[in-house]
């Protein structure tokens, strides 16, 4: 057994029933994003989630700014045909643009996130998340966060 596999365990035990988790990881991811009006100094920003299922793709991606992300990421995919060393979703927002919470289907198996942000600035515009758990995204001028959400937590309908 790996060290991550109870790591995944102790995730899961926490939110079991709640975020949804498989035999050995989580079973679906819950995500949803939200642009200031000033993200990315008035500008699109492309977001991309991932779920990575694999220990050695994961300890690269963590090395890697949104920036190396982005320019690799058809090739990644292009390696990955299967989906089992991750799982991706993408959006492009513009400022004051709203994605409401989605649910998307993973494995079900230990699995670690992560974010990349397509800033104009400078920085690594990334950051890991743990997929068992709720998440909004919150894209601000020169920077983004992650925010746990509470398992009763019920979306504002309004846009």
């Amino acid at each position: 057994m790996s060290v991550r596999k109870p790591r995944m365990w102790a995730r899961c035990a926490l939110v079991f029933g709640l975020a949804g988790c498989g035999a050995n990881g989580p079973d679906k991811l819950r995500v949803a994003v939200e642009a200031d009006q000033t993200a990315n100094d008035n500008s699109a920003v492309s977001v991309a989630v991932l779920v990575i299922y694999d220990e050695a793709e994961m300890a690269e991606l963590r090395k890697k700014s949104a920036r190396e992300w982005f320019a690799e990421a058809e090739q990644r995919q292009r390696d990955n045909p299967d989906g089992n060393k991750f799982d991706l979703v993408t959006w492009e927002l513009m400022p004051g643009q709203r994605i409401r919470e989605k649910t998307i289907e993973l494995k079900g198996e230990p699995a670690d996130g992560l974010v990349f942000a397509d800033y104009f600035g400078e920085g690594q515009n990334r950051e890991a998340f743990n997929p068992a758990r709720r998440i909004q995204i919150q894209l601000l001028k020169d920077r983004f966060n992650i925010v746990y959400r509470a398992e009763d937590y019920e979306e504002d309908t309004k846009d």
